[in-house]
């Protein structure tokens, strides 16, 4: 005689709130400067600021150079990392990752199109000492 059992599913350890609880990112758990442009654009958005700050630390870390290492414990100077970091927003749809992403990336594409102004003449000059070069 087979017993009546309760039918048994897979449990999204990722995603299931049951299981990993909620995760908030607080002041206290990023950098101070983060936290205030993380807080304002959320608000603005109406939305939880820890997937703007979160996006934001992604960001930032999306600058640091390949050749950098990070020696996570200050006396063990044989151990060094480089510093890379994986990121994942999720969240139901329209819950506005996008636009957290985009806030987050906004600063850095500023700083490149200021840079991109600053080279504009070094550009037009690069691009002229290549014609000559491609017309002998």
């Amino acid at each position: 005689m087979q017993h009546d059992q309760e039918k048994r599913y897979p449990v999204d350890v990722f995603g299931s709130p049951e299981v990993i609880g909620r995760a908030d990112i607080t002041a206290d758990m990023v950098p101070a400067r983060i936290w205030a442009y993380a807080s304002d654009v959320a608000e603005r958005m109406g939305i939880n600021a820890a997937p703007v700050a979160a996006a934001c630390i992604g960001a930032a870390s999306s600058v640091v150079r390949h050749g950098w290492k990070v020696q996570p414990k200050q006396y063990d100077h044989s151990w060094k990392q480089a510093p890379i970091l994986w990121l994942a927003i999720t969240g139901d749809p329209s819950a506005k990752k996008t636009p957290a992403l985009e806030a987050a990336i906004a600063p850095l594409r500023d700083i490149e199109s200021d840079w991109m102004k600053l080279n504009l003449d070094e550009q037009k000059e690069y691009e002229r000492q290549q014609r000559i070069y491609e017309a002998k």
